[in-house]
């Protein structure tokens, strides 16, 4: 058992001592079972049942509740600690302690899965639980009034940075941020995946992005990327007519190899395991093509989908990362999608910070204007924009006549 005795040890005689400035500190970020010693936890329990019963917090008191043989361990602890005023410490070591041991015991999980032949699904769940004890923060972060205020106004002054998106008018709707659920809707042809790839081009100047392809290969996705970051026709792509666009091919190669980023075949893949690539890959941002495509547990495909837009807030919320998931919309003819659009699951309307959808203004021509609704959008306004798609080179433009 992985422990840190002299901290339990002078965090239980910190309460002895001032029960009335330490105990409100304490129960903040402990809990009984960050306590490896099993008699610091009995101590523990039974101040804590003294506190929540508005009772003193003493020897004598603690002692009636757990007993006389404690005394020994009550006394040395009190004895043990040689100034209140370190207490901050004594518990970020005790909480360094219980988190070494759950990675000791999570990592011990893995290899007995392994040991015992599990499903590789299963593997990679117990995997991405113990990556998520690695980063997880114990950290509660909170302010009063007057040091909100004086840090807004210190922030203030300096300019603000978002995640961009290659396109400067949204970029003035949308504040993307660290640990947002974005989702990308549009019918079929709509341009979806041409649209994220190129924000995916952008975003990979600064960020580590991962891309998830769940029907698509590497190959054609690859193909698309390099279409829209050389500005070779993709129609010379798809016909293997690379000759005349040799030069460029090899002068934008020593930009495009400078892109953190990434393409991962991701068929049939489930949350657990998006989840735990990502990580692998230290992924700042990921995109997921597309978000019905992942498998999630549910009898109905509306509570398939329902769960595993669940999981992708609450993955973005706990790791920081960006999660920007494609989504089909339903067939309405010519009805203007809005979120209710969404195929499949109101559940997405409900979890994502930002829902952007596209649509092709005249369907019968591949090439036509597309529009860009901003349906929900958090921390920022909704609208609408239009860009020229220009399908040669699977890329947007932002149109300057009109939004």
């Amino acid at each position: 058992m992985t422990s840190n005795y002299e901290a339990e040890q002078a965090v239980i005689g910190s309460i002895m001592l001032d029960p009335t400035k330490v105990m409100p500190l304490v129960l903040i970020d402990v809990r009984s079972e960050h306590f490896a010693i099993e008699e610091h936890r009995t101590v523990f329990d039974a101040c804590k049942k003294l506190y929540n019963e508005n009772k003193s917090i003493d020897a004598v008191s603690v002692l009636s509740v757990v007993g006389s043989e404690y005394k020994g361990i009550v006394v040395q602890a009190a004895e043990s600690v040689p100034s209140l005023k370190n207490i901050k410490a004594y518990l970020e070591l005790m909480q360094e302690a219980y988190k070494r041991q759950e990675v000791k015991n999570k990592a011990s999980e893995v290899f007995i899965l392994i040991e015992e032949n599990a499903e590789i699904e299963e593997i990679s769940k117990a995997t991405s639980e113990l990556q998520e004890v690695l980063v997880a923060e114990n950290t509660v972060h909170e302010s009063n009034a007057v040091d909100g205020y004086i840090d807004f106004i210190e922030r203030g002054n300096q300019p603000r940075e978002y995640i961009q998106t290659g396109l400067y008018k949204l970029n003035q709707f949308a504040y993307i941020s660290y640990g947002d659920y974005i989702v990308v809707g549009g019918r079929p042809s709509a341009g979806k995946t041409a649209f994220t790839l190129q924000m995916m081009l952008k975003m990979a100047e600064r960020e580590t992005v991962v891309y998830f392809s769940l029907e698509t290969s590497k190959e054609k996705i690859f193909d698309r990327l390099i279409s829209n970051f050389c500005e070779i026709p993709f129609s010379d792509i798809k016909s293997g007519h690379l000759d005349p666009h040799c030069s460029i091919i090899n002068e934008r190669f020593r930009q495009f190899k400078e892109l953190n980023l990434h393409v991962v075949e991701a068929s049939g893949w489930t949350v657990e395991q998006i989840r735990s690539k990502a990580m692998q890959l230290k992924a700042t941002v990921i995109m997921i093509d597309y978000l019905s495509l992942i498998q999630g547990q549910g009898k109905t495909a509306y509570e398939k989908v329902s769960k595993v837009s669940i999981d992708l807030h609450t993955m973005a919320q706990r790791t920081k990362i960006t999660v920007v998931a494609l989504s089909q919309l339903n067939r309405d003819g010519d009805k203007t999608p809005d979120m209710t659009s969404l195929r499949e699951s109101g559940q997405i309307e409900q979890d994502a910070d930002c829902i952007l959808l596209l649509e092709n203004l005249d369907a019968k021509k591949p090439n036509s204007d597309r529009e860009l609704i901003i349906a929900k959008n958090k921390d920022g306004k909704t609208g609408k924009m239009t860009l020229t798609f220009k399908g040669e080179l699977q890329k947007f433009y932002c149109r300057e006549d009109r939004y």
